[in-house]
């Protein structure tokens, strides 16, 4: 039963508090021991006081009982702080027990466990296991102890009718027995409803940008209202079945005192019983059935502990797929080279993420990793952090394979900036601290020189001290993106690791924060991530990842003489001039002549046509338009990130396709004026060229043969990407 395995797991607890456990349990005997004895006294009061009218008696036993009443006080008094004191302690190190636990996991268990699922252990499931201990000792322990002790003196005050009592446990215990396990399986139910629940508010918390953008309010609304109604049914379940648990247990009870009542009267009214016997017998059995009373109402929550307890176990139970080998050794500093042999790696154990792939990087080389979306880029930072392991192949620095160094070596060797740089609501000193911890303030400050941030800081209310926000919510996105740098910097790494570091952010504030960092990476072993290639055409080398596969490495211009896709994906995202203020852009005929929807046209119509379009920019989580909307223009993405989604069967968005830096959308409104099939938003802060479908319907009107062409490229193009 669950009642049962969490007091097994209780006891097992008390066993890392013993000596506190021992003197509790002394404390808890002598209370059962003194509360038992006053009914007891009843019997003494009656034959030996009161029916003989003995007065010394009477004033002995009564000083007796007035003594006993203050020394149980004490005694619970002292009983019920140091329970205090126990349950404190255990809730204490299971708390620590379980956030230490989470610190040892790997991002895989992150990758695929909610985080409102994550905080529940520590909110509902922590608080039933808390507040069920607290009332553990006056509901259940001391109940537990009273109940073997008035049993005991029931057979001494008269063993006929003390049989007679005996039935009252297997009665008190049917109820519980066969109610006990289906609360249980609700109770744990509940739980789980209670923590998707706390993971749909957090999510709706930090999306209500994207709630109000799409106009969701209704829609959430009513998706929340449903998993309301779902928990709701399963808490009248719950409820139902522990007072069944509890009212079953009442009816024996009462069903049984009646019938000793009864038969204790008739043996006094024969003369088989003293009246003074009758009456203490009376009074213990009342304190035998509040007690029984007591443990059986405690069982459903014994009940719904347990469910919490089996949740918190679960989690105990995960464990880390990156640990380090018991011979693991300290990483050196590099000296030589990075080296990746032969990787294979799959997120999922399926369909691989990373197939073969082979490149060194020297000590002091500058390179890249580049390609389309979902190509591997971002793999290669998780296996060279080791957040994951290879599934096959491996990997090394100067020889050593990771797999036998220890992570904390591995990592102090590593500055990451990443692209939602994540700041702690702390002060500024103590954000940049974080990356080392023993940084002097000096210290603290040139990192933050080197940043560029430093006048920033100082002008602060605060300077240094300044508080950040949440996740650093009181900075702009380019202030945080410095404040990565910065803490990145004071942990002098011989790595530094850049992780699309600058795509979050406009177009004026990422050329600003680009040029930081060409200057304050010279001399140091640098590996970045990007979509965008004008970033790193400067790179000592660019490896150019396609579906896993590493399919090119060289230079800049090596790359685009050999005209492949690192020469495709540069021809896409040249051809525009952007404004030093990156609000405004244009682009050329040549570029717009890489669009299929326009390449057969010629260069005059093409030159005509650039004329026409306008620059818009779009700050992060915009709708551009939504699914339904009608067709009035096709777009070109200049600078920045965009997901194209529709709902699934359920009404829950799928993204289609991310679109980047060259890509286009939209086409099919240059002619027609059908309603958008998809909706698009932007993913990050985008500079976007867009063309309305009136300005070049009135330039085909006086070019005929431009609109021939086109409608020939667009029913060539129908089934295609990118329509929207």
């Amino acid at each position: 039963m669950a009642a049962f395995t969490f007091l097994w797991w209780l006891f097992s607890y008390l066993r890392l508090y013993r000596a506190l456990s021992i003197v509790l349990f002394v404390g808890l005997l002598l209370e059962m021991g003194l509360s038992s004895g006053i009914p007891l006294s009843f019997k003494f009061l009656i034959d030996n006081a009161i029916v003989p009218r003995n007065e010394h008696m009477l004033f002995l036993i009564s000083g007796l009982l007035g003594g006993a009443v203050i020394l149980v006080s004490l005694t619970s008094l002292g009983c019920d702080y140091l329970y205090a004191r126990l349950c404190a302690a255990i809730v204490k190190g299971l708390r620590q027990q379980m956030f230490s636990h989470l610190q040892r996991l790997s991002m895989s268990f992150y990758a695929r466990v909610e985080a409102g699922n994550l905080l529940a252990r520590f909110s509902t499931d922590l608080s039933a296991v808390e507040h069920t201990l607290a009332s553990a000792g006056p509901r259940a322990l001391l109940p537990a102890f009273d109940v073997i002790l008035s049993t005991t003196l029931l057979f001494i005050l008269d063993w006929r009718l003390a049989l007679l009592v005996l039935p009252v446990f297997p009665l008190s215990l049917i109820g519980p027995r066969v109610f006990t396990p289906r609360a249980a399986t609700a109770n744990y139910e509940r739980k789980q409803h209670e923590a998707h629940l706390l993971s749909v508010i957090q999510e709706n918390i930090g999306a209500q940008a994207v709630v109000k953008v799409f106009g969701l309010e209704q829609r959430t609304l009513n998706s929340f209202a449903r998993r309301l109604e779902n928990l709701a049914k399963i808490s009248v379940q719950v409820e139902f079945l522990d007072a069944l648990v509890e009212r079953s247990s009442d009816i024996a009870v009462m069903t049984l005192y009646v019938l000793v009542i009864g038969v204790g009267v008739f043996m006094t009214f024969n003369n088989t019983l003293s009246l003074g016997s009758l009456v203490a017998f009376q009074t213990l059995f009342l304190s035998l059935t509040w007690s029984l009373a007591s443990l059986m109402a405690f069982v459903p929550r014994l009940v719904q502990a347990a469910a919490g307890m089996q949740r918190i176990e679960e989690l105990l139970a995960e464990t880390s797929e990156i640990v380090d080998v018991p011979d693991a050794v300290a990483l050196p500093r590099l000296t030589k080279k990075i080296a990746f042999e032969n990787v294979y790696f799959s997120y999922t154990g399926k369909e691989p993420d990373l197939r073969e792939v082979n490149f060194s990087i020297r000590r002091g080389e500058s390179v890249a990793f580049v390609g389309p979306s979902g190509s591997g880029k971002s793999t290669i930072l998780n296996l060279l952090t080791r957040f994951y392991d290879p599934t096959a192949g491996r990997i090394t620095i100067d020889g050593r394979d990771l797999r036998g160094v220890t992570q904390e070596s591995l990592r102090a060797q590593l500055g990451l900036v990443f692209q939602e740089s994540f700041l702690f609501n702390t002060t500024i000193r103590e954000n940049l601290r974080m990356a080392n911890p023993g940084a002097t303030d000096a210290d603290v400050e040139a990192a933050a020189r080197a940043a560029e941030i430093h006048p920033f800081i100082v002008n602060l209310p605060q300077g240094y001290d300044t508080l950040v926000g949440e996740r650093g919510g009181r900075l702009s996105g380019g202030q945080r993106q410095r404040m990565a740098i910065a803490r990145a910097l004071l942990r002098d790494p011989p790595m530094l690791l850049l992780d699309e570091a600058t795509s979050a952010l406009d177009v004026e504030t990422e050329t600003a924060i680009n040029a930081t960092i060409e200057r304050v990476t010279r001399g140091r072993t640098v590996v970045a991530v990007t979509h965008r290639l004008a970033a790193v055409k400067h790179a000592d080398k660019i490896f150019v990842l396609d579906h896993g596969r590493l399919v090119e490495q060289g230079g800049h211009d090596e790359l685009l003489a050999y005209g492949g896709l690192y020469a495709q994906l540069w021809q896409k995202q040249t051809g525009f001039v952007v404004s030093e203020d990156g609000s405004r852009a244009e682009i050329n005929a040549p570029r717009l002549r890489a669009i299929p929807l326009l390449a057969t046209l010629d260069e005059a119509s093409l030159e005509e046509i650039s004329r026409l379009f306008v620059s818009e920019r779009f700050p992060a989580q915009r709708t551009i338009f939504q699914e339904g909307d009608p067709s009035d223009k096709f777009y070109i993405i200049v600078q920045g990130r965009v997901e194209m989604t529709t709902p699934d069967s359920i009404g829950q968005e799928q993204i289609l396709a991310v679109l980047q830096d060259g890509d286009s959308f939209g086409e099919n409104a240059l002619l027609s004026d059908i309603p958008r099939a998809v909706t698009v938003r932007t993913r990050t802060p985008s500079l976007i060229l867009s063309l309305r479908r009136e300005r070049l319907v009135r330039l085909m009107n006086t070019v005929p043969q431009l609109r021939d062409a086109l409608e020939q490229d667009i029913a060539n193009s129908m089934h295609g990407t990118g329509g929207g």
